[in-house]
């Protein structure tokens, strides 16, 4: 059973790395999205998104080990599929243990990372409420004072209209 061990410990560390690379991206594309690097921010994107999928890979080689080790221990099929902190309780003190060390490093990371990725997601929701109320605003201003118009006769003014298309009138 120890190359099974040593193997999943292998595979938790490598997504370890990989959540410790994911907070450096969340942290540049914050720097990138307050500093309006749009190059920047797109190559970061990408990035991210390659992460992520390197996340998933690695995520199913962990289930697919501890799967493995549950399966040699001889547990129960109702006790499957297990979590690595539930492996742990089945193993010698020194291997639960170095499991259970691991299992609480990528919790706290990735703990770290939701809460980061939230954050990034609430700066980007306020820019695109500073951008409406932008737009809002300038519809006001070019349609607010209307000089050809008669009153009751100008066009009609809807507004921005979020994802219509329709950004200074309803006559487009």
């Amino acid at each position: 059973m120890k190359p099974n061990f040593d193997y999943l410990i292998e595979v938790m560390d490598e997504e370890i790395s990989c959540y410790e690379r994911m907070q450096a991206i969340l942290r540049e594309e914050k720097q990138a999205a307050m500093h309006r690097q749009r190059d920047h921010f797109h190559r970061i994107l990408q990035e991210k998104q390659s992460l992520v999928e390197e996340i998933k890979q690695i995520e199913e080689r962990r289930r697919h080990r501890v799967d493995k080790m549950a399966q040699e221990l001889r547990l129960a099929d109702d006790a499957l599929p297990l979590r690595a902190s539930q492996l742990a309780g089945h193993l010698a003190p020194p291997m639960a243990r170095q499991l259970m060390e691991r299992t609480a490093g990528l919790k706290r990371l990735m703990t770290h990372v939701k809460m980061e990725n939230d954050a990034n997601a609430r700066l980007f929701s306020h820019y695109l409420e500073l951008v409406h109320g932008a737009l809002k605003m300038l519809n006001g201003l070019v349609y607010g004072h209307s000089v050809y118009a008669k009153p009751g006769t100008g066009s009609r003014v809807t507004g921005y209209g979020g994802n219509c298309g329709k950004v200074f009138c309803g006559n487009i």
